[in-house]
């Protein structure tokens, strides 16, 4: 399962193309250990922002622990 499949079975969300890029490009960076900043326009609310970096972190962590 990949992370784009993890946050939308977990959260019962279905991500817009913009959010699926997003998580993908943040969760690659991640894994390749660089630090990612974002800085969202003013259209878009931060909320969705924290839960797909929040639903990430959780994503990294299981898949670290083998689950």
């Amino acid at each position: 399962m990949d992370v784009v499949e993890f946050v939308e079975q977990v959260f019962g969300l279905h991500l817009m193309a913009y959010q699926k890029e997003f998580l993908i490009k943040v969760y690659e960076a991640t894994r390749d250990g660089q630090s990612v900043m974002y800085i969202p326009g003013r259209c878009y609310r931060r909320s969705s922002f924290k839960l797909l970096e929040a639903s990430l972190r959780l994503y990294l962590m299981l898949k670290q622990n083998d689950y």
